[in-house]
């Protein structure tokens, strides 16, 4: 609820500039961690507060990108994602280089409450992977919602997108309710 209100109240700084959309994207998702992290602290290993922590930030950054000029929206998650992407393609290359008799070492470990033996190439890949792999998911998933925004502002909308001039003139002398609302309908 808070992130909507700050997209809200900052949308011309957000929504319509690639590095506020980049700073506000980066912040979003350190913020995301955090609270994924915290949510691990509290409660434990449980799978489904995982998967529901990363599908309402699937929505949110959707709802996100799909709100910003389309323009500004593809070419964060275009870069998001392959940042992302050099992320697992390096951590494929630090493991390659590892030497086998250190990734073949066992442990124990309790996951979802029962023991299993992982070997440290294992452990390694999981943990990775359950960091970035949810995000380059959403990352591509906006990048595809982006593409086909894109071709419905071309087809039905003549081609425009918002943009500056969409964006009130008179937010000082407007009430913070007023501004919130032409922000949302795009009205001057």
């Amino acid at each position: 609820m808070i992130v909507l209100f700050e997209i809200l109240i900052m949308s011309d700084k957000i929504l319509l500039s690639v590095i506020g959309f980049f700073r506000y994207g980066i912040l979003y998702y350190v913020q995301l961690l955090g609270v994924l992290l915290l949510l691990h602290a509290i409660f434990g290993s449980n799978i489904v507060l995982v998967i529901l922590s990363y599908t309402m930030a699937a929505l949110l950054w959707w709802g996100f990108s799909l709100l910003a000029n389309n323009k500004v929206g593809t070419l964060v998650n275009e870069v998001l994602s392959a940042v992302l992407a050099l992320f697992v393609l390096t951590k494929d290359l630090i493991i390659s280089i590892i030497p086998i008799d250190i990734l073949n070492v066992e442990y124990s470990i309790n996951f979802m409450g029962d023991m299993y033996s992982y070997s440290c190439e294992q452990i390694c890949q999981f943990c990775f992977n359950i960091i970035t792999m949810p995000f380059l998911v959403i990352n591509i998933t906006a990048l595809l919602l982006c593409t086909i925004k894109g071709y419905w502002i071309e087809k039905y909308n003549d081609g425009k997108d918002i943009t500056e001039d969409m964006i009130p003139d008179n937010k000082n002398k407007s009430s913070l309710f007023e501004n919130i609302w032409n922000r949302i309908t795009h009205n001057k």
